[in-house]
């Protein structure tokens, strides 16, 4: 079986390791050929998240919760209600299968089609492609996000140029009538932070450590600092905490990947500063990682307050830090939750705990991407635009369609959708066996315009 597949954001070889593990386990023995096209941050990000919820299960593997349905997995029930998913020889054999590309290195398969990766700005090395083929140029757009003040690299525009077909593929919902600005959920979250450790309160995030949290540490550490709330390692001063079976190993990556960030954070590396600021706490001792919650005969954990804490993978807050926390329900009274992943499952038992939702996506929108579109698309409008069927599809669908220059589809998940990409040719690489048989003359009754024989 050959697989040709594009990974984009953080989150891809999560759903890729369980494709790995099917076709293993196959008849055909698991002949899974091909390369899987991948920044490689995303890789080092990937597999950081998924040792962690194998740790969060223990050393047998990572599970999922009855009645979900990831990757078509029978239904058979473990101990505790809970399926198997995968253990860490399964996501050594997936890494195996990925090939790491840079933005904008130009890459081929088939020598048919030309690939580039764009920066995406969502996150560390997540990426747009853009696919050439047949003198069209396709573009896969993926999260991304034109959010000011973030770590990332910025939103590459130049996707958009001269493009035939806009394959968008995941964006934030939201109701046209009531746009949602991130800069003010970041502010509410900063005010709401301050608030609380300036009445000697707790504050948790359930987060992983591998995205948003880089630049909560930074929007909160400052916000603290501007506000003359003290932090440090003296008594009653504020501390952070960040609590993970990857922790230290995500914050310190992060922190030596400065190309993968705006210009600013890059320009850090040359004066012999680390690119993100919270490595200034990890030095003074005010920032901790720790692996686990759960004391031991060798180490006792214990916490100064007031602190900041962010209790690792949000998926399965009931398996991590923040479930231990709620067993446990020491001073739950003066600690309040705050909730920034959108996809956050309900917690178990909040009834000691104040908990808030302040969902932090900083995703485009359909209407971001309508914007976009119109800004950096003249004067040539690409010919199809592909969206998501969301209940905003239909108000975006004629701004995004430019009065009938563009013609625009929309999809619901799973299906197959047929666009006409007007090629008056196509390009044609065969062996060299085949041409010494039949040799390059026109056949098929068309007319040969490139011809290309590969090894």
């Amino acid at each position: 079986m050959q697989l040709g597949l594009l990974l984009s954001l953080q989150g891809g070889l999560l759903s890729f390791v369980l494709l790995v593990g099917e076709v293993g386990s196959s008849r055909e023995g698991g002949a899974v050929g091909g390369k899987i096209r991948s920044k490689l941050m995303l890789v080092n990000r990937d597999r950081q998240r998924m040792e962690e919820l194998v740790a969060y299960h223990g050393i047998s593997g990572s599970y999922v919760q009855p009645g979900s349905a990831v990757g078509g997995i029978p239904t058979a029930a473990i101990t505790g209600g809970w399926r198997f998913l995968y253990n860490k020889n399964n996501i050594q054999a997936c890494l195996e299968k990925i090939q790491s590309v840079g933005y904008m290195q130009e890459m081929a398969l088939f020598s048919t089609v030309k690939f580039v990766a764009h920066s995406s700005g969502y996150a560390l090395g997540a990426a747009n492609w853009v696919l050439e083929v047949s003198e069209r140029k396709i573009v896969l757009l993926s999260s991304s996000s034109i959010v000011p003040n973030r770590h990332p690299a910025p939103f590459d525009s130049t996707v958009f140029n001269k493009a035939d077909v806009i394959l968008i593929s995941d964006v934030r919902q939201e109701d046209p009538a009531s746009k949602m600005d991130m800069m003010r959920v970041r502010d509410r979250i900063k005010a709401s932070t301050a608030m609380a450790i300036q009445y000697k309160r707790n504050v948790l995030f359930p987060i992983s450590t591998i995205r948003n949290i880089f630049d909560l540490l930074e929007d909160i550490r400052t916000h603290l600092i501007a506000m003359g709330i003290p932090i440090g390692v003296s008594a009653g001063e504020a501390r952070f905490y960040v609590v993970s079976p990857i922790a230290k190993m995500s914050l310190e990556y992060a922190n030596i990947c400065g190309e993968w960030m705006t210009p600013d954070h890059h320009n850090n590396l040359y004066e012999a500063m680390a690119p993100l600021g919270y490595s200034v706490l990890m030095k003074n001792g005010t920032l901790r990682t720790m692996k686990t919650l759960i004391s031991s005969p060798q180490e006792k954990m214990e916490f100064e307050e007031p602190y900041i804490m962010f209790t690792g993978d949000h998926i399965c807050p009931d398996k991590g830090p923040l479930g231990t926390i709620l067993k446990q329900r020491s001073n739950a009274n003066q600690t309040m939750c705050i909730i920034t992943e959108p996809d956050t499952p309900p917690l178990a038992d909040t009834s000691a705990l104040h908990v808030e939702s302040m969902p932090l996506d900083p995703r485009t929108s359909l209407c971001d991407i309508a914007s976009l579109i119109s800004m950096y698309s003249r004067p040539t409008p690409p010919a199809h635009i592909v969206i998501p069927n969301f209940p905003e599809s239909a108000h975006w669908s004629g701004r995004l369609g430019d009065g009938g220059r563009s013609q625009v589809h929309v999809y619901r998940p799973g299906e197959i959708l047929t666009v006409d990409l007007n090629r008056a040719w196509e390009k044609l690489v065969i062996t060299e066996e085949v041409t010494r048989i039949f040799g390059p003359p026109p056949a098929f009754g068309c007319s040969v315009r490139s011809f290309e024989t590969v090894s």
